[in-house]
């Protein structure tokens, strides 16, 4: 299936990822090679047992080449779960993957098997976010990539730790690329792309973050990462998504442990480091015994 065709696709009203990924999977082959866009809505249609009106397949197919022309006028690359570069950590997460993701940058970091997240509170204490910046950048100078949201607070701080040796980054936005939230990030969103970087979307281009794109990009963080590093977070927090979605997909927790643990912003770490499920941050050195594990464990 074409990528074009994709994104149409997702313009369909009432259908969803996961309804995509379904249609996909009947269509495995070349069986799928020989069907078009109107093949597809038909079928979709006889599915919901509704028909699509064909003014929406007009509007569908101009802004499809909307889409299209900007990613072009922007160098944003499209891959789809049909393509051979599809990142492998995506396929991992079965019903959770996307159909199709942006990109601007060095995509080969979408495969690197060596990133870790660094996330955290919007609101980090001046500690958290100078360990936040402390950690990534002992993390990038070990050779991982420091994989985040681009939000402010531990995001920024694990972005600009990760750049201040000229480390690798991957930012994971909930909004389309070329529209930056938040809009301070600015100049951040542009080194990380210049220093290697990459930055990853769900949404077309110039697309205006929503409240549900904020969870559902905590799953690509997730999925991309070999490892998590909770610097501070509530439970109510995004972060504890990104965490919960970690857990599920069976990777390495490690969570920081420092002066500001009793407060509110870091009931998720207390709740991690009372339950025992992830490895206990209190000094660089203990980065560096935690990085060791993927190293040994054969993840690194």
């Amino acid at each position: 299936m074409h990528y074009g065709d994709i994104i149409k696709l997702q313009q369909l009203p009432g259908v969803g990822r996961k309804s995509i990924l379904k249609l996909i999977q009947d269509f495995k082959g070349s069986e799928s090679l020989s069907l078009d866009f109107k093949d597809y809505v038909n079928i979709l249609s006889e599915k919901m047992n509704r028909k699509l009106p064909s003014t929406d397949l007009e509007k569908i197919q101009i802004k499809t080449e909307k889409i299209l022309e900007n990613c072009y006028n922007g160098n944003i690359g499209i891959i789809t779960c049909f393509d051979d570069g599809f990142p492998k950590s995506f396929k991992h997460i079965g019903v959770d993957s996307p159909v199709l993701i942006y990109y601007k940058g060095n995509k080969s970091l979408l495969d690197y098997h060596s990133n870790i997240a660094v996330i955290g509170t919007r609101n980090p204490s001046v500690e958290g976010f100078e360990k936040a910046k402390a950690y990534s950048s002992l993390i990038a100078d070990k050779g991982f990539v420091i994989v985040s949201g681009l939000a402010k607070g531990c995001d920024t701080a694990a972005h600009l730790g990760a750049l201040k040796d000229k480390g690798r980054s991957i930012a994971v936005i909930p909004s389309g690329i070329g529209c930056i939230y938040p809009k301070s990030n600015n100049r951040l969103h542009d080194d990380i792309i210049s220093n290697n970087g990459c930055i990853v979307s769900e949404y077309e281009p110039y697309a205006l973050p929503q409240r549900y794109t904020f969870v559902e990009r905590d799953r690509l963080q997730a999925a991309l990462s070999a490892g998590l590093l909770i610097i501070e977070s509530a439970l109510a927090g995004g972060t504890n998504h990104t965490y919960r979605y970690g857990i599920s997909y069976n990777k390495q927790i490690a969570v920081s442990e420092h002066a500001s643990l009793n407060g509110y912003q870091m009931s998720l770490n207390r709740e991690i480091i009372r339950d025992g499920n992830g490895a206990v941050i209190k000094s660089e050195l203990d980065i560096e015994a935690w990085l060791d594990m993927f190293k040994t464990g054969g993840l690194g």
